[in-house]
């Protein structure tokens, strides 16, 4: 019977697992202790002293990354055990290094809506009707009298002007001069 592909990535597959197994245990390592109720520092120490004693076997070697990981196991835990420490609360005194103590905090600048809201749009035209009317916003937006853009909603309009409100903040939009020729 010739191998199909089939059964060659099967036996690929086994050689791999088997190369995986040899390194795990050849160059990993591995432990023989059984589980046990007790905390996997207390049960690797004393099963190996207990196969030193019997055996006369040295157990396993310490590996370097499970003896940082069970120090930075210890780091979390605080006084009580029902507490963890927050891993991701920066340390304290982090923010403040190579600030001296008596420099103020800058204040926060927070933009006025009403400033962006003239400086993002551009009356171009106004059209009145007898229910209120419309407004052209940069040359595309038709809003009716009522309607909101940006958080600030249509109020009222005047010959050449529009009236937007949000809130406590009012603007008014303006027609440019030079948009006023022919008409």
């Amino acid at each position: 019977m010739k191998p199909t592909k089939k059964h060659m990535l099967f036996a690929a597959a086994a050689v791999l697992a088997a190369m995986a197994l040899v390194i795990d245990r050849a160059v990993i390592g591995y432990d023989l202790t059984e589980p046990s109720e007790v905390s996997a520092g207390q049960a690797t120490d004393a099963s190996s002293a207990s196969r030193q004693a019997t055996h006369g076997v040295p157990g396993p070697t310490k590996n370097p990354v499970t003896e940082h990981l069970k120090g930075f196991s210890n780091q979390a835990w605080s006084g009580s055990e029902d507490e963890v420490r927050d891993a991701f609360r920066a340390p304290a005194g982090w923010f403040d290094q190579g600030r001296p103590a008596d420099v103020e905090e800058p204040e926060v600048f927070l933009p006025d809506p009403g400033a962006e809201f003239v400086h993002k749009h551009r009356l171009e035209a106004v059209m009145m009707t007898g229910s209120g009317g419309y407004a052209i916003l940069d040359g595309e937006k038709v809003i009716r009298t009522g309607q909101k853009i940006d958080g600030f909603t249509l109020v009222s309009l005047i010959k050449h002007e529009a009236v937007f409100r949000s809130g406590d903040s009012q603007v008014v939009l303006a027609i440019e001069s030079g948009d006023l020729s022919g008409r």
